[in-house]
């Protein structure tokens, strides 16, 4: 059985919304509504935030986190998702 598709840009509002009560997390502008992935390769995910934040992003079946560095730049890796 296959996992319920989730636009890749509601996960990703929804980790912003969750980092909103703690720190300032932002995303770059090609990140967004209307974007096309490319299938069965990994994703990358990045962004800035406060240095040392943690950034959690749930998609799909996924979890990936990463902290933001001493510069606030962080960066995560979907899986590669089949079909």
């Amino acid at each position: 059985m296959k996992a319920p598709r989730v636009p890749l840009a509601a996960a990703l509002a929804v980790v912003v919304l969750a980092t909103m009560v703690r720190a300032e997390v932002k995303l770059p502008a090609i990140l967004g509504p209307g974007m096309v992935l490319q299938r069965e390769m990994p994703v990358p995910v990045w962004g800035w935030a406060d240095p040392g934040e943690k950034i959690t992003l749930c998609f799909a079946d996924q979890t990936q986190s990463a902290v933001a560095g001493a510069d606030g730049k962080w960066q995560v890796k979907l899986d590669a998702m089949p079909l």
